[in-house]
């Protein structure tokens, strides 16, 4: 799998010590006070406050808040009355979570809890729970109650805390007994309304544009069904306020600074910025120090490598790095199918992308009749894309393009060769899918807008031998499937003689079984070697597929088995 030059989207690798991979566990006083529910009304802090310390004196204390505060955040009001100071998480769907009051300190995340939902000493955080090490305080279902109220948030049915925000954002539970005596005491910043959070959805590819496009298009998804605005808290929770990305910079690469725009869009107030204002790394590297940052609402959409009952995904002591030795399948939802939630979400993302853009409105297509060409007045263009670097190449590929001639021209199309790089503009990119009616193409980030391809197209998807860790090799073919206007046809090489290893040595890995070659080395072996398409096999699947799909016929009733990696 090939990936593009990481000088140009500044990812920032240092996501361990930036987001923290362990849970600090603080620690409870021995004489406990009672739980306050926040300050009076309209009100940050009580000021004065008086603390308890355990003896018959009374001291008064005058927090100091006076700081430079960055101007993307406020030192206004975070607890109004009524509301709960500590941190809680509300899900509703399995495709979104929103955290409430979530906590950001010296480049970790925190979630403050009250003591007795903490876990029973001896249990281990990160396990499974059972009777014996629920957390004190628990509902009778072994749910922690993580809120003041007794596990409520302005109505709402507060969840489990799921420890893992992301897959590289661990939230460390912090035990406090009184909350508001530690929130006035505390020099803060304060984000109100809700704050997107976007970080890496696979960080073993970090720049990788197919699970970039994974993430964006549940997030466009998740804005627009809207649900998640009957979760938040606060009473200007119900638009997307700004998009914080922990581990990025703002200067990205440009296909994911358009993407990112149009997922984020069906979030944001009307009339306001057409993009919500973005916080990054380099804000947030910048933020005091001494200083912490509340977020009222954080909302998180759900990636497929972020297990709900683990810290995070792929960074973390008990396991190394992605795929090496028993690899990261426990923290795979497997169930999970990347894409669009619905056919019209999908529909009306194309439509977006394609006005901002500049390109002209996508027609629709009716299953039965043949699919218009997508460029109104030209010909049907049938696309052979290959990659800028050549790397993994596609060793035969001007037979493979000979052979597409042929078949094209008792179909009617016009063939054309296209080279794209992932770091092209994203106009380059649309603009080669938008003019093709169909695209073959080998497995690959090139192939993250091939949803974006006018209704009744279809790509021809050339899949590496033996390229497959937990259904990745569907990870294409799960986005357009989620379209429901676009058909998907792959191909997989059977025999170990159409692969070309970088070593000879390499060779050894071709009798490994899909099981077998779920270790990182084993499956980067594979994604680097070179491919040799059978043509007769290729030829075949064109000839078979493509008059049904010229001439109209449905996704579903086109739709052929995924090859398996035998």
């Amino acid at each position: 799998m090939s990936v593009f030059s990481t000088s140009r989207l500044m990812v920032v690798f240092a996501v361990g010590w930036l987001c923290g991979s362990g849970a600090v566990q603080g620690q409870v006083p021995r004489k406990q006070e009672a739980i306050p529910q926040g300050p009076p009304s309209g009100s940050a802090k009580a000021d004065p406050i008086r603390i308890s310390a355990g003896s018959p004196s009374i001291r008064r204390i005058t927090a100091d808040h006076s700081l430079s505060l960055p101007n993307w955040c406020s030192a206004g009001p975070y607890a109004r009355d009524g509301e709960p100071l500590f941190t809680s998480m509300t899900r509703k769907e399995p495709s979104y979570k929103l955290y409430h009051n979530a906590y950001w300190h010296a480049h970790k995340w925190y979630a403050l809890v009250p003591p007795d939902a903490m876990l029973r000493d001896g249990c281990q955080p990160g396990v499974p729970s059972s009777a014996a090490c629920a957390a004190r305080g628990s509902d009778a279902d072994g749910s922690r109650v993580n809120s003041a109220d007794g596990g409520s948030v302005d109505g709402l049915r507060s969840s489990p805390l799921e420890e893992g925000l992301s897959v590289n954002c661990a939230l460390i539970n912090l035990p406090v007994s009184n909350i508001s005596a530690f929130t006035d005491n505390m020099r803060a910043g304060f984000l109100p309304g809700t704050t997107l959070l976007v970080d890496f959805p696979f960080p073993a590819f970090p720049d990788n544009l197919g699970h970039w496009a994974e993430i964006m298009f549940t997030t466009y998804s998740v804005l627009a069904d809207g649900a998640w605005r009957n979760n938040t808290v606060g009473n200007r929770g119900r638009y997307v306020d700004r998009i914080l990305l922990p581990n990025l910079r703002k200067e990205m690469n440009d296909w994911f600074k358009e993407i990112l725009a149009v997922a984020a869009s069906p979030g944001v107030r009307r009339g306001g910025p057409p993009v919500p204002s973005i916080i990054d790394h380099a804000d947030l590297e910048a933020f005091p120090k001494l200083s912490w940052l509340i977020i009222e609402n954080l909302l998180v959409v759900q990636d497929r490598y972020t297990h709900p009952e683990r810290k995070t995904g792929f960074i973390g002591a008990d396991h190394g790095d992605l795929w090496r030795y028993d690899g990261c399948a426990r923290y795979v939802n497997r169930a999970w199918e990347i894409g669009f939630s619905d056919p019209s979400f999908a529909a009306a993302f194309r439509a977006a992308i394609y006005k901002r853009a500049g390109l002209p409105y996508v027609p629709g297509w009716e299953p039965g009749t043949p699919p218009p060409a997508p460029v109104s007045g030209s010909p049907r263009v049938m696309t052979l894309l290959l990659a800028h670097e050549d790397y993994p190449p596609l060793v035969n590929w001007e037979d493979v393009q000979a052979t597409m001639h042929k078949v094209a021209s008792a179909a009617g199309l016009v063939v054309r060769t296209v080279t794209l790089s992932t770091d092209a503009p994203f106009a380059s990119h649309l603009d080669t899918y938008a003019r093709s009616s169909v695209l073959v193409a080998r497995h690959g980030p090139l192939l993250a807008t091939a949803s974006l391809m006018a209704p009744g197209s279809t790509v021809f998807e050339l899949l590496p031998y033996k390229w497959e860790w937990l259904g990745i090799s569907k990870l294409y073919y799960n986005m357009t499937r989620s379209t429901g206007d676009l058909h998907h046809f792959a191909w997989r090489p059977t025999d170990h003689r159409l692969a070309h290893y970088d070593h000879e040595n390499y060779t050894r890995y071709h009798t490994w079984t899909p099981e077998e070659c779920s270790a990182r080395e084993c499956l980067m072996v594979h994604g680097r070697a070179g491919l040799t398409v059978n043509l007769t096999e290729f030829e075949t699947l064109l000839r078979a597929k493509l008059p049904d799909v010229l001439a109209g016929k449905g996704v579903e009733e086109l739709r052929e088995p995924w090859p398996k990696a035998l």
